[in-house]
């Protein structure tokens, strides 16, 4: 069940199989677990930046049962989802658990059905404790039954808390919450997101195809002059488009006139198909190749991409490839 408010997003998860934690080290949400067919992706574990300015998660964590250890223990609280029984939140040393999925969060903010903020115990730090600001939320009911919450406006702990409580749930985690909050249904990405490196990641069950029929058409307006399916890859309609991609290609329209998008998003598979590099820009929705209209040279097109904010351009005989990556670069590949 996934329900969207003013306030909040919420994604029940009916079965908790289908609940995994990806890592992909420098990697948005809107990037990891792509192969894992995502019904629905959330920001979790908490990152920190190394010596070179990556995200890493921090804390202890177990992933279908092997524990990948962090450097240091902590006093936060865990999720943990057994191999059998019902998933848990509780301030446990994860290294020496026999588990099927385990990481840290601080702080818990629901305790069997009362909101009790725990930051004294599991040694908080400040800039999460303090203040209100947008949270990732997760909850368990008695039963056992698991969901995820993002938020729209900003909380603190204690109304995050008392948020689960009102939506029905028994135990609660604060999640990393801040400019690290991201996710959404689906493949569907709009906007920034800041690269945390993990995401917990619902696996629908469901062929690809079927899913995203059964979603969506992608017959949304996304700008003045581009649908959303003018984006999808043309396999499976599956669509990440990302909102810096969109602002960029309505500039460029404005002054190109009508503009076809020859290839926007690819799944891995559509990507291997085109001879596309295993980490092309198509795959996160940050690329678009434009078809060359006639009277316009690559040059000429390529300067006005440039000029409209595209970071990555690519020269080619009938189309000039755009994106938005980070680190700028033009290339010729005629």
């Amino acid at each position: 069940m996934i329900k969207t408010t003013s306030k909040y997003e919420l994604c029940q998860i009916e079965d908790i199989k289908n609940l995994i934690l990806v890592v992909d080290i420098g990697k948005s949400v809107s990037q990891i677990g792509l192969d894992q067919r995502p019904a629905y992706r959330q920001n979790g574990m908490f990152a920190g930046k190394d010596s070179n300015g990556v995200y890493h998660p921090i804390g202890h964590r177990i992933i279908d049962g092997k524990l990948t250890r962090y450097y240091k223990d902590l006093p936060w609280s865990a999720f943990v989802v057994p191999h059998t029984g019902i998933p848990y939140i509780a301030q446990v040393d994860i290294s020496k658990l026999d588990a099927r999925l385990a990481f840290y969060a601080t702080p818990q903010i629901l305790r069997n059905g009362t909101v009790s903020v725990n930051s004294v115990a599991e040694n908080t730090a400040s800039d999460i404790k303090s203040g209100s600001n947008y949270r990732s939320l997760l909850g368990i009911t008695k039963v056992g039954t698991v969901c995820m919450v993002r938020t729209f406006v900003k909380l603190t702990l204690q109304q995050a808390g008392q948020l689960l409580k009102d939506l029905g749930y028994y135990n609660g985690l604060n999640l990393d919450g801040g400019g690290s909050v991201s996710g959404g249904v689906g493949l569907y990405d709009h906007g920034y997101e800041r690269p945390v490196s993990s995401a917990l990641v619902v696996s629908s069950g469901v062929p690809i195809v079927e899913r995203v029929e059964a979603m969506r058409q992608n017959d949304i307006r996304v700008s003045e002059n581009f649908m959303l399916y003018e984006f999808e890859s043309p396999d499976t309609h599956e669509v990440i488009v990302h909102q810096k991609l969109i602002d960029c290609l309505q500039k460029l329209r404005d002054k190109y006139g009508p503009t076809i998008i020859n290839s926007g998003y690819r799944t891995l598979e559509h990507n291997k198909k085109v001879g596309g590099v295993a980490d092309s820009q198509h795959r996160y929705g940050k690329a678009v190749d434009i078809h060359l209209k006639a009277g316009w040279t690559p040059e000429r097109l390529a300067d006005l991409a440039k000029e409209c904010g595209f970071t990555g351009i690519g020269l080619y005989n009938t189309f000039v490839h755009m994106d938005v990556r980070d680190t700028p670069v033009r290339f010729d590949n005629r």
